[in-house]
């Protein structure tokens, strides 16, 4: 926790425009601490008038920790930048695909429970109440067919997955509908290629040649952490 506290010497910050001493959360990069950081960031520094966009991006840079840190370490720090960089922020972690796949993703690894014990059911309770609220309002269209499409995502190998990738557009939400679609057709065009007995499957190199490398892989080689993690880079 990072505690905004007055600043008493310096010209920078006026006493009208000085922030009221609290503990703003920090934020390292976890989408699905995204959202509660957003709203009390916008709330406590971001939609206040009366200090100024290089103060407001300095409260920023002591807010952000590891992944989101370094999300921003490229833009300038001045006055003229600060919206730019809390831009760049909202449009990474507030991502609906991603943010989705997150909330699923901490379903699939929620560790087995090894008793029964209270402090076991509350967890549990927690964490289910919390994405039960969270997807409830995320506004995906259909929820049963993009869980489907979380599930079978994390069979495929990632060739395959970047190529379905390039078939999305900006749509926020895939379904499972989408990408049987996808490798129905890939099959057709690899029969049509290699014969019905295919060894293996065409890659770009670009996107005007290709070559040929191993085929779709379906084992269990990544961990399910991995493979979330895996997923949530090749379709964000």
């Amino acid at each position: 926790m990072n505690e905004l506290a007055h600043v008493d010497n310096g010209p920078t910050l006026s006493t009208k425009s000085r922030i009221p001493t609290i503990e703003l959360p920090q934020f390292s990069g976890s989408f699905s601490d995204w959202v509660g950081f957003r709203d009390l960031f916008k709330s406590v520094v971001n939609d206040r008038t009366d200090i100024s966009s290089v103060e407001k991006f300095t409260y920023l840079k002591e807010s952000l920790q590891g992944k989101a840190l370094a999300l921003i370490t490229s833009v300038p720090f001045c006055d003229a930048h600060y919206d730019s960089a809390w831009k760049e922020l909202c449009e990474h972690y507030g991502n609906p695909r991603i943010l989705g796949f997150d909330y699923l993703d901490k379903i699939l690894e929620f560790p087995v429970a090894s008793s029964g014990s209270l402090s076991a059911m509350q967890l549990f309770v927690n964490m289910f109440s919390e994405i039960h609220t969270a997807l409830s309002t995320s506004n995906v269209p259909d929820l049963g067919e993009f869980i489907l499409f979380r599930l079978a995502a994390r069979i495929f190998d990632a060739e395959t997955l970047a190529l379905f990738k390039e078939t999305l557009n900006d749509e926020p939400f895939p379904s499972v509908t989408q990408i049987l679609s996808f490798v129905t057709k890939r099959i057709k065009v690899l029969q049509t290629l290699f014969g019905p007995n295919l060894k293996a499957s065409v890659s770009r190199k670009s996107t005007h040649t290709a070559r040929v490398v191993m085929p779709i892989s379906f084992g269990n080689a990544h961990p399910e952490k991995c493979k979330g993690e895996r997923v949530t880079q090749l379709l964000c």
